[in-house]
C-alpha cells in the first residue's frame, strides 16, 4: 500500500455543474472528486502514473443519496470503493468517507432515482496525490 490517492478531480465547471443540478443539502460543500483508489497497492499507483494530469469524462448515474450526515451521487467509473460515488455535501465534522457507508447500507436515508441524471457527463482530471 502506498500513501496516496489517486482521484478523477472534477473541473471548476464540471463541479458548478453538478451543483446547479443537486443542490447541496449540507453545509460543507465537497463536489470535488471521484476517489479511484486510497492507498493503492505500488503496482496500481504504477499503471496509473502515465494518467496523470489526463482528462476523463465521469457519467452520474440517477442516484442520489442522503440523510442527515452527508449526500452523494452515484457514478459509473472504475474505483476500488464499492460504490462509486462523489460527495456532494456534508454536515460539521463528518468525513468524507462516511459517503461509502451511506451508499452501503441502503435504508435510513433517503434515496432518489433522479432517471434526468443518468449519462450526465462531468469532466474530470485524473489526480494521484500524497496523503500527508
Amino acid at each position: 500500500m502506498t500513501n496516496t490517492i489517486i482521484m478523477a478531480v472534477l473541473t471548476p465547471e464540471s463541479r458548478e455543474h453538478l451543483l446547479s443540478i443537486l443542490p447541496p443539502v449540507h453545509g460543507r460543500v465537497a463536489a470535488h472528486h471521484v476517489t479511484i483508489a486510497f492507498k493503492p497497492p505500488a503496482d496500481m499507483l504504477e499503471a496509473y502514473l502515465p494518467h496523470h494530469g489526463r482528462p476523463v469524462k465521469v457519467p452520474l448515474t440517477c442516484t442520489e443519496v442522503w440523510d442527515d450526515k452527508a449526500q452523494a451521487v452515484e457514478v459509473k467509473f472504475a474505483s476500488t470503493n464499492e460504490h462509486p460515488h462523489i460527495t456532494v455535501s456534508l454536515a460539521d465534522e463528518v468525513r468524507a468517507a462516511y459517503s461509502n457507508e451511506l451508499l452501503a447500507r441502503l435504508n435510513g436515508h433517503t434515496e432518489e432515482m433522479r432517471p434526468w441524471l443518468d449519462g450526465i457527463q462531468l469532466d474530470a482530471v485524473i489526480t494521484i496525490e500524497a496523503l500527508l
